[in-house]
């Protein structure tokens, strides 16, 4: 295939706004297949920081490869993720000396300096209610299967926590349990989801995460956008740049997409009636360079990276009305193919759990089913949530009113 790479376009833009008392900066980047180290620099001098390489990084040599991305009015910390993913390294910011890191490592160069206890006596107390009404029996101990240590529900809670809030660049946090009490040594950033997860599992309608709201909005822009109607052999990177700049939302590829991207060209004659969304499926809707959201940017081929928005549902309701469905379908015990069980013995919640994975999964490996008692947490992107929401609905689940 012939090779044609864009012309570079590396746009970076600082601007300042005040949130309350504090001065936040706001960060834009912009790089149609620029080298790198363009857009490392642009980065570091829109923040008027200074570059600093780990050692195993040679500037000169190792920072030529092509990056394509769209970040705009974004924080720094978010800024940089997305240059990580672009790059395939770890990019962090660090304010306290006024520096941009550039390392190899997969690891969050992001320091963990915030430490926060949080009370989690509701939420544990809820799980507690959830286990002695629906959870299943005490598996029995033998020799060949000693009796597991009990666990307390806050450390459980605290285990959920670290599956459900990672991300690509960190593991998910990790909390001490004191009693009621879990204590976190983490970021700002994680601390604000961390605190944002511990209340929806106790609000009493549960809701949808900042992130799962914002990547909605982006989705409705998609919807909205016009995409170009007429591509002639055009680089699939380019093709994505220009859907995404139509709808005014962000992109970015990861390295080893991009180079594959700038080779592969595509003609497309696309109707008027068409949205970026639909422009998007038609050129990135297969299995191997398949488009996806990650961090509130749309990329493509990229499989290890899954969204961070989820939603919690509640389902106590639910609960309920299937345990007196299965109490309807109970035979005698002594014919053949009886069924003497109920909802706890067909695993509480863990039957809606398995029916969303065996709906949701199948079509996307970014989805992660997982419950707390009687609440249902479904993280993936805004188009498997919407899903989720209407699966639920099937299964004869209501939403709670003023949702």
């Amino acid at each position: 295939m012939r090779i044609v790479i864009a012309a570079a376009l590396v746009v970076a833009a600082l601007s300042v706004v005040q949130a309350q008392d504090k001065p936040q900066a706001r960060v834009s980047l912009q790089s149609r297949g620029g080298a790198a180290a363009v857009t490392l620099d642009a980065l570091a001098q829109s923040l008027g920081y200074k570059l600093h390489f780990d050692s195993e990084i040679d500037p000169e040599s190792d920072l030529d490869f092509h990056v394509w991305l769209r970040v705009k009015e974004s924080t720094p910390e978010r800024a940089a993720r997305i240059l990580s993913y672009a790059c395939g390294m770890n990019i962090s910011v660090d304010h306290r000396v006024r520096r941009v890191n550039v390392a190899y490592n997969t690891e969050s160069g992001a320091t963990a300096t915030v430490v926060k206890g949080y009370d989690v006596s509701v939420a544990c107390s809820r799980f507690v209610a959830y286990q002695n009404q629906w959870g299943g029996p005490k598996p029995k101990a033998d020799e060949k299967q000693p009796e597991l240590r009990q666990r307390p529900a806050a450390e459980r809670l605290s285990d959920l926590l670290g599956a459900m809030l990672d991300d690509p660049l960190r593991a998910g946090p990790t909390a001490v349990v004191a009693g009621d009490r879990l204590v976190v040594r983490d970021t700002p950033e994680m601390h604000t989801r961390v605190r944002q997860m511990l209340d929806l599992l106790v609000n009493e309608q549960g809701g949808t995460s900042t992130e799962a709201q914002a990547e909605a909005a982006i989705i409705s822009a998609l919807r909205k956008g016009k995409p170009p109607l007429e591509l002639e052999e055009t680089p699939r990177a380019g093709v994505l740049a220009q859907f995404c700049e139509a709808a005014g939302v962000d992109y970015f590829l990861n390295a080893d997409v991009a180079s594959w991207m700038e080779e592969d060209h595509l003609t497309l004659s696309l109707s008027g009636e068409l949205s970026v969304l639909d422009g998007l499926e038609l050129a990135f809707g297969e299995d191997t360079g398949r488009w996806r959201m990650v961090d509130n940017a749309v990329t493509v081929g990229v499989q290890e990276y899954a969204p961070e928005g989820y939603r919690v549902f509640e389902v106590a309701e639910l609960l309920k009305r299937m345990d007196a469905a299965f109490q309807r379908q109970r035979t005698k015990p002594d014919v053949e193919e009886a069924f003497t069980g109920d909802l706890r013995s067909e695993g509480g919640v863990y039957v809606v759990v398995n029916a969303l994975e065996a709906i949701l999964v199948r079509d996307s490996y970014d989805v992660r089913v997982d419950c707390w008692g009687s609440r249902v947490i479904v993280r993936g992107g805004s188009i498997d949530l919407d899903l989720a929401e209407a699966t639920l609905k099937e299964m004869g689940w209501e939403a709670p009113k003023g949702n």
